[in-house]
């Protein structure tokens, strides 16, 4: 179910960013980027055998 939603987040991000400013593409990739890295980090600390 991770694997999807992650898949979702970064297509819509990627989606989104089409129809905007560089600034608020690079500010919507390092949003998303925290999202994942946080997101993973909380993944791994709740299942350690991933």
């Amino acid at each position: 179910m991770f694997v999807f939603s992650l898949i979702f987040l970064i297509i819509s991000t990627k989606l989104n960013s089409l129809y905007k400013s560089n600034l608020s593409k690079m500010y919507e990739i390092k949003v998303g980027v925290d999202l994942i890295i946080s997101e993973t980090n909380r993944l791994n600390s709740e299942c350690p055998k991933l």
